[in-house]
């Protein structure tokens, strides 16, 4: 049997205590009672035996909190009703939350019989069937017991026991919403939580977010009992090394340290209750709930301007602080004040940037669109969309992974399945796009470079960091898409650059003819070649725009060499000097400024430019008064 969690909700003093201590013959545990005990698993946890877990919530506010820490992984939803006093105001809260998490089934228990006659407890049946007309839950089973009396607890007992749940998948990253922290003595940290996907064991180096902290698991306790591990659907307490208690939060979590980041922007699929009392406003202040974490936010409603009663709508909703989330978690929405329950839904995307989403190139209205059709197909073919909406800089694997909540295995599996989609890997980076997406950005790359010499006509190649700017492509990915092109035969790299196989620059005769005198004088003139402006007079251009497009073009071309802001040499002339000098180190440890002079028979105005630029190259590097060659 796949382990059970059953998440006890109710009205306050309806009996849920009660009820835990007739099925398991203990109470579920209070903080100093479970510290007294060394490491237990909660506040409020109790086993019917070593596969049924039961959650006790203390509390209506600490119901908002609990449910919400596994409710990825509760099976059964137990809701108490008390016969004396029927359905309360918080019961109705928690139905409706137990709803809007899609909590897969529930219990109706009506306690205290032992207190009514039949009339009354007709009356509060009544009451409950128009609680559930018209839910999923319409046909959910109702138990009438006395934990006073033991009327229907060995029935309740029995159908726990014989409850069939869907196994669950461990094969994601492991992740645990904490919702405890405290000391033992001897232990150190420990914390407490329901995991709610993959699973991790004693050694393991997990992560805290969302404050990105690291830790080592020194302990397992599952059921009141040590454990090598713990996996999905088990409530766990975890004894962790080199984090102190004063570190953590309720609302953070335990996670993979390799797939998650704290989320401050999250675009998600809501749905209103039925009986909103007010309806949900654009840009209003909202309580988030997600996991054991409750954060303060603002909703923005893309098509509207609210949402009323019993509506879905996407949305986008911005954090005030950050928080741990993923694709499909489910989450509850509050009344900032008066606090009231007015919405459940789920994860669809999400950044770790505040306003990442107001930020891009495309409008809300488009988000809405990409997202609305997102949201009504199954998980796996998300992944196919989500790939598509990167477009022009494919997703890296792992920022797939931290998107999805999912581990490479599973995504790679998928990927297997497909014939469309494929993996593309150099070195340690791997990127996940589909065929027409590679093909596309392979087109939209030359198109840049082709545009970029269009708009620089005397510029015969370009470097990667422009081509960077223009793109918008991962630096990583445009190593690889740049090797593709050239593979193809398409570009050819050219003077530390890229250019078109097929291009050259167009020069007017007038333009070569001042190109080759340029070159001819500077080569003829070696080491005490002439400054840029006696060079301009000694070519013959009066305007200086164009003596600086010649002088553009030879730089381009790797013709010659910039020494200074007044000093050019020709490409032929500095290798000249700069394999000289190397000879000169072969027998010499150092050069002064003088000893350069004489080697190459020029004066101190040029000796000095020529040193600094061999420094700047990394040539030489200066010693005190002396250069010596760099190793």
């Amino acid at each position: 049997m796949t382990e059970l969690i059953v998440g006890l909700s109710g009205h306050i003093d309806h009996g849920k205590t009660s009820i835990i201590k007739s099925l398991t013959n203990e109470f579920s545990g209070t903080l100093k009672e479970d510290e007294s005990r060394g490491m237990t698993v909660d506040l409020g946890i109790a086993f019917l035996n070593d596969k049924i877990t039961l959650i006790d919530v203390h509390g209506h506010q600490d119901f908002i909190k609990n449910m919400l820490s596994g409710v990825q992984s509760i099976d059964l939803g137990l809701l108490v009703i008390a016969a004396d006093d029927g359905i309360m105001p918080q019961t109705k809260d928690h139905f409706d939350i137990l709803r809007l998490l899609d909590v897969s089934n529930i219990i109706i228990l009506i306690n205290k019989i032992d207190l009514v006659d039949s009339d009354m407890l007709e009356l509060v049946k009544l009451e409950i069937s128009d609680l559930l007309v018209d839910s999923k839950y319409e046909n959910a089973d109702i138990l009438e017991i006395s934990t006073i009396e033991n009327i229907g607890i060995k029935k309740l007992k029995e159908k726990l026991e014989n409850f069939k749940c869907n196994n669950k998948k461990s094969s994601g990253p492991f992740r645990m919403p904490i919702d405890r922290i405290f000391s033992v003595k001897g232990f150190g940290t420990v914390v407490t939580g329901t995991v709610t996907s993959g699973s991790a064991k004693i050694g393991n180096e997990v992560k805290i977010e969302p404050i990105s902290k690291l830790a080592k698991i020194r302990g397992i306790n599952t059921h009141n009992s040590s454990s090598e591990n713990v996996v999905v659907g088990q409530r766990a307490a975890i004894n962790l090394q080199n984090i102190d208690k004063a570190d953590i939060k309720r609302g953070y979590q335990l996670v993979d340290k390799h797939f998650f980041k704290p989320v401050r922007s999250i675009i998600a699929k809501i749905k209103t209750l039925d009986d909103l009392q007010k309806p949900i406003k654009r840009n209003q202040r909202i309580r988030f709930h997600l996991g054991t974490a409750e954060v303060i936010a603002k909703i923005y409603i893309f098509s509207k301007t609210k949402i009323d009663t019993s509506e879905s709508s996407i949305v986008l909703i911005n954090l005030e602080k950050p928080i741990l989330a993923s694709f499909n978690d489910k989450f509850i929405i509050r009344h900032y004040s008066p606090i009231f329950t007015m919405a459940g839904g789920k994860v669809l995307l999400h950044s770790h940037k505040k306003n990442y989403f107001y930020n891009r190139q495309f409008k809300l209205l488009e988000i809405s669109d990409i997202v609305d059709s997102m949201s009504n197909i199954e998980t796996n073919n998300l992944i196919k969309h989500i790939i598509n909406n990167y477009e022009y800089n494919p997703v890296n694997l792992d920022d797939l992974c931290i998107q999805l909540g999912y581990s490479k295995g599973d995504i790679e599996d998928y990927i297997k399945s497909q014939k469309e989609i494929f993996k593309l890997s150099n070195l340690n980076k791997h990127w996940i796009l589909t065929s027409k997406q590679f093909l596309k950005i392979k087109e939209k790359l030359v198109s840049d470079i082709k545009k970029y010499f269009n708009e620089n006509k005397y510029i015969s190649s370009i470097n990667k960091e422009e081509l960077t700017n223009i793109s918008k492509v991962s630096t990583d990915f445009l190593d690889f898409i740049l090797t593709q092109l050239e593979q193809d035969n398409l570009i050819q790299k050219k003077n530390d650059g890229w250019s078109l196989n097929d291009y050259v620059i167009n020069l007017s005769d007038s333009d070569k003819k001042y190109k080759q005198l340029l070159l001819d004088i500077i080569e003829n003139e070696k080491f005490n070649t002439s400054s840029i402006s006696d060079l301009k007079i000694k070519v013959g251009i009066n305007n200086e725009k164009d003596f600086n497009k010649i002088i553009k073009i030879c730089e381009n071309e790797k013709l010659i060499i910039r020494i200074s802001q007044t000093i050019i040499l020709s490409v032929n002339n500095f290798n000249f000097l700069k394999e000289k000098l190397i000879d000169y180190f072969e027998k010499n440890q150092s050069i002064s400024v003088s000893e350069f002079k004489d080697l190459f028979d020029i004066s101190r105005k040029y000796a000095i430019p020529f040193l600094e630029y061999l420094d700047k190259i990394k040539i030489t590097y200066r010693n005190g008064n002396t250069r010596e060659l760099l190793k």
